[in-house]
């Protein structure tokens, strides 16, 4: 077992983008130099040395904790080539496949058991259900209690179904336009634009930390506390942003032995071509608070696979702008 610390949190209002590590540590650091910029210096120095090691941000829905899906590469089997074939058209197997590889957050007996047995794409094709109809009320006498159970995008065990209406066990993140006013400054008609914005229903997130001591710890919770007064993110002066610190907790995951070959990443991180085993990645660009350029930059995505080798670093931009680039490691057993 690898113990790690959980820091919950619970939105009140929408949030703008979501919430990676980038975003988490830039807060923290951010709010530590308003309260106390030793303390600020401290947790920087502390990041760069890699002692701070800080996740995104991944949903909870009655006390589930979900992980990403990793991301690997994996092979069509012979049986598997020649099931597909017979099928003809239309193609239940293969429609089942693309929606497995759709599969974007599991639970955690489900990502614990992933990272511990090396499952093949033939394997995973007859461990998952598909709930075809989510909204839709089930009996759940019915459900195979050995399988897993796709609702959409999420993963998650029999044990794990609370509720009759698959859709109601698994957590509602709503992506949305939320409607904004602006004032021309030279005719002071006012302007009506949508800026895009996520709702975080029914369910609470958590992000994961690492530290070498409980003071690395304090200053997490320290910031967290100043934030939730604050607001995380774009446009917390109008209400944007609103969260709850609910609690912190130890977090144990079951891990496979550090002998591993590769290992899944639970943050953002710079992309190093000649580390990546699978992957996903994204380009991050824009203007930070003060109107800063940040030039573009490709990064890994969650649950990207990677060389152990590869550890990130703390990325400094331009007038003391820091992004967080730190590896947030998981170890995978593949053979």
């Amino acid at each position: 077992m690898t113990l790690h610390t959980a820091f919950k949190i619970k939105f009140k209002s929408p949030v703008f983008g979501q919430i990676d590590s980038i975003k988490i540590y830039g807060a923290i650091l951010n709010a530590l130099y308003l309260l106390d910029e030793t303390k600020a210096e401290q947790f920087k120095q502390d990041s760069i040395n890699k002692q701070i090691k800080i996740s995104s941000a991944f949903p909870i829905k009655d006390n589930i904790y979900f992980f990403p899906m990793p991301i690997l590469n994996y092979e069509y089997s012979k049986k598997l080539s020649n099931k597909i074939e017979a099928e003809g058209t239309p193609n239940k197997t293969f429609n089942k496949l693309k929606k497995i590889k759709k599969i974007q957050y599991i639970s955690k007996s489900i990502f614990e058991e992933l990272i511990n047995k090396n499952y093949d794409l033939e394997q995973l094709e007859e461990k998952i259900n598909i709930i075809e109809k989510p909204k839709k009320k089930i009996n759940l006498n019915e459900l195979e209690t050995e399988k897993w159970h796709l609702i959409k995008k999420y993963l998650i065990t029999f044990d794990e179904f609370k509720e009759e209406k698959p859709i109601d066990n698994i957590p509602q993140i709503k992506p949305m336009d939320m409607p904004r006013n602006e004032l021309n400054r030279y005719n002071l008609n006012s302007n009506i634009f949508y800026s895009p914005a996520t709702i975080y229903k029914n369910c609470e997130l958590y992000f994961l930390a690492k530290t070498n001591n409980e003071e690395q710890l304090q200053l997490i919770k320290f910031a967290l506390n100043f934030l939730q007064d604050r607001g995380l993110g774009q446009d917390n002066s109008v209400g944007f942003g609103q969260f709850k610190f609910e609690k912190t907790n130890e977090f144990k995951l079951k891990e496979p032995d550090k002998t591993d070959k590769i290992k899944i990443i639970l943050d953002e991180n710079e992309k190093r071509k000649n580390y990546l085993h699978s992957y996903k990645s994204e380009e991050i660009k824009g203007f930070n608070k003060n109107g800063l350029h940040i030039y573009p930059m490709v990064y890994l995505k969650e649950g990207s696979c990677i060389s152990p080798e590869v550890k990130g670093k703390i990325l400094k931009i331009r007038d003391n702008f820091l992004i967080n680039g730190i590896c947030y490691p998981i170890n995978i057993h593949r053979d």
